[in-house]
């Protein structure tokens, strides 16, 4: 998967919009990934291991429902927006539920 930054300015991350959601969700991803290798090297499947990864898992989903769901100001943010969604969705066709990917259709309309 090629993930180029796409919000290359902090002040990316304030105010909300496509922009903030996108890195968003590149730091949930970025945390499950990296607990999961961890998780997967050293074989520990204990209590709260397995709970740390399911509430990475829903928090990575959280942040997608709001990547799909958030609304599009700008031609830019349109451009943005689509193009980290085909991204995911070439790297991982089920990265989507069905419902994100309806919102975030109907968001670039």
């Amino acid at each position: 998967m090629q993930l180029e930054p796409i919000c290359t300015d902090s002040a990316d991350d304030v105010g909300g919009g496509v922009r903030a959601a996108i890195s968003a969700h590149r730091r949930k991803m970025q945390d499950l990934v990296n607990f999961t290798r961890d998780f997967d090297k050293n074989r520990r499947p204990d209590g709260p291991s397995v709970m740390r990864l399911d509430r990475l898992s829903k928090d990575e989903q959280l942040a997608m429902t709001a990547v799909a769901e958030a609304n599009v100001l700008s031609a830019g943010d349109r451009r943005a927006k689509a193009i980290y969604l085909a991204e995911l969705l070439e790297a991982d066709a089920e990265c989507m539920t069905p419902e994100d990917l309806v919102a975030a259709l109907r968001s670039l309309a």
